[in-house]
């Protein structure tokens, strides 16, 4: 690791790994990778490297035939299967970007799903999308005829076929990923071919991935972070047993069984499958075996140290959690911890947690300290720094924003040069996410637009969940904190399964209270299930004030 900048201007970055492989194409990687097995247990089917080349070849040949080449872009649609890999990479073979679908949220009615799935296809200028037969019935509810948008069901399409010659570029987009929308509208993220090779080498160099590992996958396919999953597995040529989101959630015990049985040794997922699989855990007859696990990446949220600990002692060894950051518009890779080191807990003053100022570090036994989990070294490549309110490039030890740079950064994003403006700036990219450096490692602490303002104060959101998560009465921790429309004081909305709202209620005020120093805090109790989550599990904290806003409005 190398140190850049001078006083003043630090900057944190990796040494680049050598590009030994001599492809620059996912589709020269599927060609030439060593043959992986992908098991869908769900199914029962199994997808090996060979089959999946037949496969994509025909879905390739049959796009071909519809007009689909370079600078087309084709959406996917469907569960987690045989069907939905061979899609993508068909899209790819054929010239053309992938764009991953996901499934349309029905919880603000159909009229309001079939205007945002509409929006989506209509930003990324899709005139296909393919799809599988249970889900093209669902489709057809949600594509207004009128659009001329064609579906094409994977199962339909001829087999056998080799990959036709028109392959794209490195420079050429493979995939355009949607991102989250937990602050703002979704935007389409255009990701080529050169760009996501670095964060799937740097993803194994750090996880040490060899072909004899087993890895298993709940996190969809459709999310950058599944499909990063994904297109590592098939690079190192290792068997992977990939389910549905739906099998991790319903059954989790079940997915801990799973895991022992088949002696998996990479697990994924943000920071709540790991509270669930501790939950889980706890609950089960026995410790369960979870000897053969190596590596546990936990990305895509804050990484909680609470966390951390309880998933050490349920597998009986501290060490196999490996933190990480990362974005959709880096391909995820901005940083990660190597498997065999224990990121570090750094406990600091909250106070000191305002933009631009000197962290300050307190002992771990200090009631008032804010547990802060490093999140690893940057990826290969890749150089992080620090800025403050102005861009100004910050010291280590400093809060500021997050920026990055380096291979794995997006084209920009689809249609929307002004966006893409606004998030880069002479090759660095604004995260909107706050943090800092120490020890050559990242620690972030919240995102820009969760901060919320209290008496004067900047209190960051994930700060006041992480009290409120743990206040009995919660529903496994599942809370989330806004400004309080046109006030300057926090609105906590709590899940609950109790009937005693305001007990609880006065439980979590007087937690946040105590830890934090405000009074200005108003607490809902909200029944399970309340609280929408983005694809990568992250509350939608933006949906979560429009809302409250609507419900205001309502009772004036």
């Amino acid at each position: 690791m190398t140190v850049q900048g001078s006083v003043g201007q630090q900057a944190v970055s990796a040494l680049a790994a050598p590009d030994t492989e001599g492809f620059t194409t996912l589709c020269d990687m599927l060609l030439r990778a060593d043959e992986a097995r992908l098991v869908f247990p769900e199914s029962g089917q199994v997808l090996t490297t060979g089959e999946l080349v037949e496969r994509a070849g025909g879905i390739a040949a049959e796009l071909a035939d519809s007009g689909v080449g370079t600078g087309s872009v084709v959406g996917v649609l469907g569960p987690t299967s045989p069907d939905f890999v061979a899609a993508v990479f068909g899209i790819m073979f054929a010239g053309a970007a992938a764009t991953l679908l996901p499934v349309p949220s029905m919880a603000t009615g159909p009229d309001a799903a079939v205007e945002a799935f509409s929006g989506l296809l209509n930003k990324a200028g899709v005139r296909l999308v393919l799809t599988d037969a249970a889900t093209a019935g669902l489709l057809t509810t949600l594509i207004p005829g009128e659009t001329g948008i064609r579906l094409l069901e994977v199962g339909n399409c001829r087999t056998g076929t080799p990959p036709i010659a028109c392959r794209p570029g490195p420079r050429d987009p493979a995939v355009v990923q949607f991102s989250s929308g937990s602050t703002a509208a979704p935007k389409g993220i255009v990701l080529t071919h050169e760009a996501l090779l670095p964060s799937i080498r740097g993803t194994l160099a750090r996880m040490g991935t060899t072909s004899s590992d087993i890895a298993w996958q709940w996190v969809p396919l459709f999310h950058d972070f599944g499909l990063i999953g994904l297109l590592s597995f098939l690079y190192i040529g290792l068997e992977a047993h990939l389910v549905n989101p739906g099998a991790f959630i319903r059954d989790t015990a079940g997915a801990l069984r799973y895991l022992a049985e088949h002696r998996v040794t990479i697990f994924t997922g943000p920071n709540f499958a790991y509270d669930r699989l501790v939950s889980a855990a706890r609950s089960a007859d026995g410790r369960p075996d979870l000897r053969f696990l190596r590596s546990a990446v936990n990305a895509g949220e804050v990484v909680r140290a609470s966390t951390m600990r309880d998933f050490a002692e349920i597998r009986g060894k501290a060490g196999v959690m490996t933190p990480g950051y990362g974005m959709a518009e880096f391909c995820v890779g901005i940083t990660l911890q190597h498997t065999e080191v224990v990121s570090r807990t750094v406990h600091v003053d909250r106070s000191s947690l305002e933009n631009g100022a000197r962290v300050r570090f307190l002992a771990e036994a200090d009631p008032y300290g804010l547990p802060v989990v490093s999140q690893g070294p940057p990826f290969p490549g890749v150089t992080v720094r620090i800025v403050d309110a102005t861009g100004f490039p910050l010291p280590a030890g400093h809060v500021g924003e997050i920026e990055a740079t380096g291979p794995n950064l997006m084209s920009g994003y689809l249609g929307d040069p002004e966006a893409t403006r606004e998030r880069m700036h002479a090759g660095w990219f604004r995260t909107g996410d706050t943090g800092f450096l120490h020890d050559g490692e990242l620690y972030v602490t919240g995102r820009i637009k969760d901060v919320i303002i209290v008496a004067g104060r900047n209190i960051h959101a994930e700060d006041a969940e992480s009290i409120a998560g743990v206040v009995d009465g919660v529903y496994h921790g599942h809370c989330v904190a806004v400004a309080e429309p046109d006030s300057e004081r926090m609105l906590v909305v709590v899940e609950t399964r109790s009937e005693d709202h305001d007990a609880l209620t006065t439980r979590v005020r007087q937690a946040i209270s105590g830890r934090l120093g405000i009074g200005e805090i108003a607490v809902r109790a909200v029944p399970r299930g309340w609280l929408p989550r983005t694809t990568s599990g992250k509350w939608r904290r933006a949906e979560v004030r429009e809302r409250l806003a609507a419900q205001q409005e309502q009772h004036g």
